[in-house]
């Protein structure tokens, strides 16, 4: 069997597109520069300087003269009146028991005044005696210069060998058993000269002191607490004259004897 002929159709070709026309050239004018103007100098306008303007002168203001002030008068004082206080009545206390006064160098003999004044005179001075600047020789310049008998003429009391004499016994207290005792506080006054041998005492208060051999004047006595007031030199590492004090009712120790000087 044979095959019918193949038709073939031919291709399709679409048309050419179509191209627009170019468009006219335009002639343009060549570019041609402006002719420049030369700068023109510019002269700045002349200023006058501005007038000087003198200032005016303003005389001083007047002087203010200031009145002093008005004298103030001083506050009056006012004084409140006194209102009498009440009338106190003191208690009635009991008289105490009398005390036998201290004797005054207005009361002393002429003697025991000038022991006293050669005594005093030479506080934070030695007093020096031909036999030395011990605490002895205060007592026996205080007997040259006024005139008294001396310790050198008197010898010594009793069985301590140095207990020197220095005029009349008016007191005297022993703990040693070698001596009697004599007189009492009251019987020592201003001027007697005082000798402490093996001497010893101790107060209440914790104080004491201690003459193994010392001599002194004595200044004031106290009758009712046993306080003696003394002026001596050489105590206690000080050899100048100075007053001290003993309280012969705290003695503990030793022998003191108390004398009156007596005149030649």
């Amino acid at each position: 069997m044979v095959s019918p002929p193949v038709v073939v159709a031919p291709p399709v070709v679409p048309p050419p597109a179509a191209v627009p026309p170019a468009p006219p050239v335009v002639a343009v004018p060549p570019v041609v520069a402006a002719p420049v103007s030369p700068p023109v100098a510019v002269t700045p306008p002349v200023v006058p300087p501005p007038p000087v303007v003198t200032p005016p002168v303003v005389p001083p203001p007047p002087a203010v003269v200031v009145p002093p002030p008005a004298p103030v008068s001083p506050p009056v004082a006012v004084v409140p009146p006194v209102t009498p206080p009440a009338p106190v009545v003191p208690p009635v206390v009991p008289p105490s028991p009398p005390v036998a006064p201290a004797a005054t160098q207005a009361a002393l003999p002429a003697t025991n005044a000038q022991v006293l004044a050669f005594a005093q005179s030479h506080i934070g001075q030695i007093a020096t005696d031909p036999d030395g600047t011990q605490c002895y020789a205060l007592a026996e310049a205080a007997l040259r210069a006024s005139g008294a008998v001396l310790q050198t003429s008197l010898g010594t009391n009793g069985p301590i060998s140095d207990h020197y004499a220095w005029g009349q016994l008016v007191y005297q207290k022993d703990l040693t058993g070698g001596y009697a005792n004599v007189g009492t506080l009251a019987s020592i006054e201003p001027g007697d000269i005082i000798q402490f041998d093996q001497y010893s005492e101790s107060s209440p208060d914790g104080s004491w002191a201690v003459a193994a051999h010392h001599t002194a004047i004595v200044e004031s006595v106290n009758a009712a607490t046993g306080q003696i007031t003394v002026l001596q030199q050489n105590w206690n590492n000080n050899q100048t004259t100075q007053e001290g004090v003993f309280n012969l009712q705290s003695m503990t120790g030793g022998v003191v004897s108390v004398y009156q000087p007596i005149t030649g």
